[in-house]
């Protein structure tokens, strides 16, 4: 479960996008991070939402809880 930032733990990966959509599809975020690796979800609603990771290596797709 998240409660304002979700953290992104990838190794060797500087380019990394993450966009967040809701389980209907829509799209809530898209943001790029760095060095930080973590974005800030804190104006989204409770609920459960899916992030979408693209990097160099690859792309993957979880879902995650916002309390």
């Amino acid at each position: 479960p998240v409660n304002d930032k979700l953290f992104i733990d990838l190794k060797n990966n500087t380019n990394i996008q993450v966009t967040v959509y809701n389980l209907a599809g829509e799209l809530m975020n898209t943001t790029f991070v760095e060095t930080d690796k973590s974005i800030d979800v804190s104006a989204l609603a409770k609920g459960n939402y899916i992030v979408h990771i693209t990097t160099d290596q690859g792309e993957a797709s979880k879902v995650f809880i916002k309390l």
